[in-house]
């Protein structure tokens, strides 16, 4: 997962499996057409999803949790440092 500019996520957990997401608002270049993805760290997959989704089966994660997941993840390889991470889903 390679980004040229800032990223910027939200922490999520799945409710029925308490898995760990990272939700992003991806983009055509050259339209103004964007939509919500969430990244699967520990797996590597991406997915698009619908807001109804994230906000009826998704839960955001603690804000305490942010600095230790993010350090995980960055030493992990699974976070690029130019990410952003914020406490509310990101606007499409």
């Amino acid at each position: 997962m390679k980004h040229n500019k800032l990223v910027t996520y939200q922490y999520r957990y799945i409710k029925k499996t308490g898995e760990l997401i990272l939700v992003y608002v991806n983009y055509r270049k050259n339209t103004n057409i964007r939509w919500y993805e969430i990244y699967i760290p520990y797996s590597g997959e991406h997915s698009e999803v619908t807001k109804e989704f994230l906000l009826k089966d998704t839960i955001p994660i603690k804000r305490e949790e942010y600095a230790e997941l993010t350090n995980i993840l960055l030493m992990c390889g699974k976070l690029e440092p130019n990410s952003k991470i914020i406490n509310r889903l990101p606007k499409i």
